[in-house]
C-alpha cells in the first residue's frame, strides 16, 4: 500500500498560525492496475471491466470505479469487488489484503470529499445521492 506523507506547515498571519496540510498529489488514488481495464474500442467488455470506449482512462481508473460501483444494483457488489480483486491477484499486482485498504481508502476518501461539498451549492441534491450511493 502507498503511503501517503501529508506535510503540515505553520503560517503566521495578521497575528495568529495557520496551519496547512499538502500532500503528495495522486497519493489518494489507486493505481490502475489493481482493476480490470477495458481494451481501447472493445465494443462488448465483462459488465464489471472499468474505463469507457476510446480512454485514456488508467490515470483515473479509481473514478471509472466509483462510477461504476454507483451503476450497479447493491446486491452485485461482492461480485463487482471479487471481479477486480482477482484481476489483481491474477496478475501479481497486490495481495488481498492491500487490495482491500486500498480500496477502503478510496471509498473513505471518496465519502469525506462529498461530505465536506457545500450544502447550500447547486449540486447538494447530486451529491447526497453520490454519497448515499457509495455508503452503501
Amino acid at each position: 500500500m502507498s503511503i501517503c506523507r501529508i506535510i503540515l506547515y505553520g503560517v503566521i498571519f495578521a497575528g495568529r498560525i495557520y496551519l496547512i496540510a499538502l500532500w503528495r498529489p495522486n497519493c489518494l488514488k489507486m493505481k490502475a492496475h489493481f482493476f480490470k481495464l477495458r481494451k481501447p474500442f472493445e465494443l462488448f467488455p465483462h459488465p464489471y471491466t472499468i474505463g469507457n470506449l476510446f480512454g485514456p482512462w488508467k490515470k483515473n481508473a479509481d473514478n471509472h470505479f466509483i462510477l461504476k460501483l454507483q451503476s450497479i444494483p447493491e446486491e452485485k457488489y461482492v461480485e463487482y469487488y471479487n471481479y477486480h480483486l482477482n484481476h489483481s491477484l491474477k496478475d501479481n499486482n497486490a495481495t488481498e489484503e492491500v487490495f482491500f485498504k486500498e480500496l477502503w481508502l478510496l471509498i473513505e476518501t471518496r465519502i469525506g470529499y462529498f461530505q465536506n461539498r457545500n450544502p447550500y451549492g447547486s449540486t447538494h441534491h447530486q451529491d447526497i445521492n453520490n454519497l448515499s450511493s457509495i455508503n452503501k
